[in-house]
């Protein structure tokens, strides 16, 4: 991803996360928003498989019980240039996660991004 797209990304990232994601609020005050921008990786889930992902956008619960996994909400952020069988791979072994997954990709590009 060139330096102009991951700031697209990135700027798009913070605009779905606070208009779609803003936890805590009166309805969930236990729950925070998490995001992993660019190459941060500030919250990372662990898949069935044992894998370890860090999806653009995790939403916890802060006061998850002990032995549960504190992840509620999971979402992804795509730019054109995102787009590709790499992409599509790790969007879908997200998706296999217990978590609901938001998939997020450009006007029109709905049937590419779910090949």
């Amino acid at each position: 991803m060139t330096n102009a797209s991951s700031q697209d990304h990135d700027r798009w990232l913070r605009i779905i996360a606070q208009e779609h994601f803003g936890f805590p609020n009166d309805f969930q005050p236990n729950w925070e928003t998490v995001l992993n921008p660019g190459e941060e990786r500030n919250i990372g889930i662990v898949l069935k498989s044992r894998d370890i992902v860090c999806p653009d956008i995790v939403v916890r619960n802060r006061v998850a019980a002990p032995g549960s996994s504190d992840a509620m909400l999971l979402a992804e952020v795509a730019t054109n240039d995102m787009l590709n069988d790499d992409a599509v791979a790790q969007w879908r072994q997200i998706s296999s996660s217990d978590c609901s997954f938001y998939l997020y990709v450009p006007r029109g590009s709905g049937k590419k991004a779910s090949s």
